[in-house]
């Protein structure tokens, strides 16, 4: 029995120290057992792991040794624990600091003395060693948390103030927590400029910089405060700043901007802290202005709503002397009446003149005393019906004073006058009344819409009763009742919290109050009970006042309050992430998946987009994976054929996969155990993924939850940063394009053969020429450009070169010639092409002149030599010709009438009229010398014209209809000239028009300068041959038919006679409309002023 007992004395032994062997081997926190010697007995492999020993070479050494290599004051401490265990027999702990993996740990040791021991085994003491770093810093975390907690306190506390002190009181705040001496705070205002009416109290007076003041527009921005808000960043500074002179000296300075909604709303500065500003300072103080920045915005929002109140209290003052003027003022009589006792209470001075009373003898009337129609009774119900209705319109009659009895329009209304109710009344036409009740009935119609189409229930009640006497459809339908149903019930039938009693006192207490809003529930017609938002008011119709309530249905808002405080668990993720987005660098991405990876509890990741070649680019991998990774030739940008596995098939099937199954790798990948993969997705497109592997534990649906919100939350960012990458290559692709074009048009521009210039429509000014336009008129560029288009102008006046250029702006392009004076005086033949263009949004016209001086005079010495070889042709032929006619004459009288011959007598006799004709036509064309220039009223010439071409209008059937404004004055020009191209020009006109047809012919006369244009109702020109309309012998019209066969010679001796008198003429045509000729001349000319005008042959 001993020995059996003594066996299973073993055996229990055995298997506690089994026991005890496998919680030493388990335990996560270092255990050793040290003898009273302080050798080391027994240890586990967590305490040699704070060494970094094997287990056998520390057994049977002093653990004083190891303790002096962590911390020199170590075994001091460890023997006074020891001392104390043993002495006391009881346990005690000690705190020791240790180095490892390159920082600081916290170790917490606990010790006891085992008492249950051996003879041999005596003063044993068994210690556990635990890491309690996390704890620590967690707790500093928490102190720092509430630390800043208490700062925002203070800082709420002294926004809810309304004096500009509270500017003061923050600044305090701020200083004390960045435990620096001074500091400003400041806010931008609606102008855009930066105030600060907070700046630490001795620093103002210490400040000697001339005209010093607290506003700071925008342009004086500088410094580090200045780049802080325009860049929207913080920036700190520990060296010596530079400051205006009289400035306190600053030695350290830290800013930090408010941002609101991306734009920057005010900053924080503190400076001359006693040491250098840190990171931790930096967050504190963005911190505060984060914190600070809704309600600087909303102080700021609040302050622009008051300035608006005041303007609208000077508004309503303003509306008040308006109205007053205009009831003084009115072309009708303004009465106001008392409701109760009939009298007139006030009125203007229209109603007591038409009524033939002083103001005084008016005053003591009652409206009774007026009326004719109806008794004293009868207007006293009249009013005490206007009174309760609120208004009315009706007929009536009034004696005057004299007695002559008036029809008189009434329109009445009651008004409230310092809270009295009283009845405004216009006296007036019929007319008005029909008007009031159609605006009246307009009224009652919006109102009604309103209360039917209104989102929310609308119910009125009666308070005496607590039925519902009215409400809308809105009121029934969300408690599931008919209309009908839901008139037979009363408030206590719908409400579930309160008590019919306690619904009577709540009734009662709105009826006292005049308006409550509260919350309460109601039930449905199936039992469902929904909260309800209540807002109610008394009103009065019909002199009984009725509660109006609306009702709001504010049980799915209060799930989704609960909804949004799960979200706000979910936010700080987001905000983090949103912070990260705002940043430039490509370390966006790096930094986006370690707050992902923290959130998901992940080791590895990745975070990718889809670039515009439609290629995956993973910028961003878990720090050392890439250089774990040994796969040859590994790259961050995968083509779409490569893509593969499950973040391959996530990708193109838009959907979430996960396996906490083991993946296959390729050789020399890292290996991966578990993996998570959700696409962003983007207007059904997938632009990108977030895969995440290796988490401790599976991935299971909250992890996917959680990842598919976080890669939702980011879709559009990333979007907006892919859009925005794109769209800023598109731009410096543009800008380069622009660039380029600019260059190939400015070489075009400036070598051009001939002058180009761009001209202000506007204003006429040059905007841009090249060289050859200010060199081809010898000016140079600074000379030429400080001129207008109407300096250089010689054919038109100034005002002829506006309407030009609204001409060529309306219409879009033209081409002419011109005549411009150069520098020197000269004057030179120019062709124009111009046309409209559009710069910036603005229109400009682009000319280019070509100068055309020499070819005219070439032209003129041609036109000469022509000229003499026509006069020779005509000597020489006209002599012949008058013998030939003479002869004729001589036969035509010797052959009688009847003879079988004497049709061609007449045949002969009109082609040698004809011969004759065209040959003084040949040699008018290349010498047109018309007598020199002669006053002449021009009025009465084109009126001449006009009576002399009467029989040949009556011939063709035409009109001719003169526009000539009366008292032009005279003008000096050859008169013979002139007459001869009207009848030249007004008989081209008749013999295009149709029957029937009218031809206008139009004079506008300006200072220097007159145009006369003749425009007809005939077919027109056809485009291909307007270049040669003014070519000698060209003809348009017919050998035979109505219009006599011409030479084709009269528009070009027109031209010619017009350019004589220093004029010009062209013409516009629009085929199947007709055409407009237009002559323009000098209103004097001298021939002898114009050497080169005209050919002497």
């Amino acid at each position: 029995m001993s020995q059996r007992w003594k066996a299973d004395k073993r055996e229990v032994t055995r298997q506690t120290v089994e026991f005890f062997d496998a919680l030493l081997r388990a335990s996560p926190d270092g255990i050793v057992a040290t003898n009273a010697e302080q050798k080391i007995i027994m240890v586990n492999e967590a305490f040699c792991g704070i060494f970094q020993k094997r287990c056998a070479d520390v057994v049977e050494t002093d653990l004083l040794v190891w303790l002096e290599q962590l911390d020199a004051d170590a075994p001091r401490r460890w023997a006074e624990l020891a001392d104390r265990v043993r002495l006391g027999k009881a346990s005690g702990d000690v705190k020791v600091r240790i180095q490892r993996n390159g920082g600081v740990r916290d170790l917490s040791v606990n010790a006891s003395v085992v008492e249950q021991m051996g003879r041999e085994q005596r003063g044993v003491m068994v210690s556990i060693w635990r890491d309690v770093t996390d704890c620590k810093r967690a707790d500093e975390v928490l102190r720092e948390s509430r630390r800043q907690l208490a700062i925002r306190k203070r800082i709420d506390k002294a926004f809810f103030t309304d004096t500009e002190e509270m500017y003061g009181d923050v600044l305090d705040i701020v200083l004390e927590a960045l435990k620096s001496k001074y500091g400003v705070f400041g806010y931008i205002n609606r102008d855009g400029a930066l105030v600060y009416p907070s700046i630490t109290g001795d620093v103002w007076e210490k400040c000697r910089v001339p005209g010093k003041d607290i506003v700071f527009p925008r342009e004086t921005w500088t410094g580090i405060w200045g780049r802080a808000i325009m860049e929207g960043k913080t920036i700190y500074s520990n060296e010596p700043f530079r400051v205006p002179e009289g400035h306190i000296p600053i030695f350290r300075a830290l800013v930090v901007p408010m941002i609101r909604h991306g734009e920057a709303i005010g900053d924080l500065m503190v400076a001359n802290k006693a040491t250098d500003y840190d990171e931790n300072d930096v967050a504190l103080l963005e911190l505060i202005a984060t914190h600070i920045s809704p309600l600087l915005s909303a102080r700021l929002r609040r302050q622009e709503e008051e300035k608006a109140r005041k303007d609208a209290e000077d508004a309503l003052r303003d509306s008040e002397r308006r109205y007053r003027a205009l009831f003084e003022q009115a072309a009708d009589s303004i009465v106001m009446v008392d409701p109760q006792t009939g009298a007139i209470v006030e009125f203007n001075d229209k109603t007591h003149e038409n009524l033939g009373y002083t103001r005084q003898e008016f005053r003591k009337l009652k409206i009774a005393d007026l009326d004719v129609i109806e008794s004293p009774e009868q207007v006293a119900e009249r009013v005490e019906k206007i009174a309760r209705e609120g208004a009315g319109s009706f007929e009536t009659r009034q004696k005057t004073k004299s007695g002559e009895i008036r029809d008189i329009q009434v329109s009445s209304r009651v008004i409230s006058v310092r809270g009295k109710d009283l009845i405004q009344s216009i006296w007036r036409d019929i007319t008005e009344p029909k008007r009031a009740v159609e605006a009246l009935q307009d009224s009652e119609k919006r109102y009604r819409a309103l209360f039917q189409q209104a989102a929310d229930s609308v119910v009125v009640v009666d308070p005496q009763t607590g039925a519902l006497v009215e409400f809308n459809d809105k009121a029934h339908e969300s408690l599931g009742y008919t209309r009908e149903e839901f008139r037979k019930l009363k408030m206590p039938d719908l409400e579930v919290i309160e008590s019919p009693q306690e619904v009577v006192e709540h009734i009662e207490k709105i009826i006292r109050e005049g308006a409550d809003s509260f919350e309460t529930r109601h039930k449905t017609k199936s039992g469902e009970i929904r909260d309800i938002q209540v807002s109610s008011r008394v009103i009065c119709i019909r002199g009984k006042d009725l509660i109006q309530a609306i009702w709001r249905d504010i049980t799915d808002s209060k799930r989704a309050d609960e909804v949004v405080r799960e979200s706000q668990r979910q936010g700080a993720t987001r905000n983090r992430i949103d912070k990260a987005f705002f940043t430039d660098t490509e370390e966006m991405y790096a930094d986006v998946l370690e707050i992902i990876l923290e959130a998901v509890k992940s080791k590895y990741g990745v975070f990718g987009y889809i670039n515009s070649d439609g290629d995956l680019v993973c910028p961003s991998m878990t720090r050392d994976v890439w250089d774990k990774c040994r796969i040859p030739d590994k790259d961050i940008v995968y083509p779409r054929e490569t893509w593969g596995g499950i973040w391959g098939r996530a990708m193109m099937e838009c959907k979430t996969i996960y396996s906490n199954e083991p993946f296959r790798v390729p050789e020399g990948h890292i290996p991966i155990f578990r993996g998570l993969v959700v696409p962003i997705i983007r207007h059904s497109e997938a632009i990108g993924h977030i895969m995440v592997g290796n988490k401790a534990t599976d991935y299971e649906e909250n992890d996917v939850a959680l990842l598919e919100l976080i890669a939702s939350h980011i879709s559009p960012l990333l979007s907006a940063r892919l859009r925005r990458q794109e769209e800023e290559k598109a731009r410096k692709d543009a800008e380069d394009a622009l660039r380029d074009s600019e260059q190939r048009y400015r070489a075009l521009f400036e070598q051009a053969a001939d002058s180009v210039v761009v001209v202000d429509s506007q204003t006429g000014a040059l905007i841009e020429f090249n060289d050859k336009a200010h060199e081809s008129l010898g000016y140079t560029r600074e000379e030429f450009r400080k001129l207008k288009l109407a300096d250089l102008e010689v054919a038109e006046s100034p005002q002829e070169v506006a309407e030009h250029i609204e001409k060529v702006s309306r219409e879009g392009d033209d081409s002419f010639e011109t005549r411009h004076k150069t520098k020197s005086g000269e004057i030179r033949d120019i062709q124009i092409s111009t046309r409209t263009i559009s710069i910036r949004g603005k229109d400009l016209m682009q000319g280019i002149w070509r100068d055309v001086t020499a070819r005219r005079q070439v032209e003129s010495e041609k036109l000469a030599a022509a000229g003499r070889l026509a006069a020779r042709i005509g000597h020489e032929i006209n002599n012949p010709l008058a013998g030939i006619k003479n002869s004729f004459l001589v036969v035509k009288s010797a052959l009688p009438q009847g003879h079988s011959c004497w049709e061609f007598v007449k045949l002969i006799d009109k082609e040698i009229e004809r011969i004759t004709r065209i040959l003084h036509q040949t040699i008018d064309v290349y010498r047109p010398q018309p007598r020199g220039p002669e006053p002449l009223e021009i009025d009465k010439t084109i009126h001449d014209v006009i009576a002399l071409l009467a029989t040949e209008c009556r011939t063709h059937r035409v009109s001719i209809i003169p526009e000539i404004p009366a008292d032009l004055g005279h003008v000096h020009l050859a008169k013979d000239a002139l007459v001869q191209v009207l009848f030249n020009v007004l008989g081209n006109a008749i013999e295009a028009s149709p029957e029937a047809g009218k031809i206008r012919i139009a004079l506008a006369a300006g200072k220097k300068s007159l145009t006369i244009s003749v425009a007809d109702e005939g077919k027109g020109i056809p485009a291909d041959i307007r270049s040669e309309i003014f070519e000698p012998f060209f003809t348009t019209k017919p050998v035979s038919g109505k219009a006599k066969s011409g030479a084709g010679l009269g528009l070009s001796i027109c031209r010619s006679l017009v350019e004589s008198m220093g004029g010009s003429m062209d013409f516009e045509s629009e085929v199947g409309r007709g055409t407009v000729f237009r002559i323009r001349l000098p209103r004097s000319h001298e021939r002898n002023h114009h050497k080169e005008e005209g050919v002497q042959p």
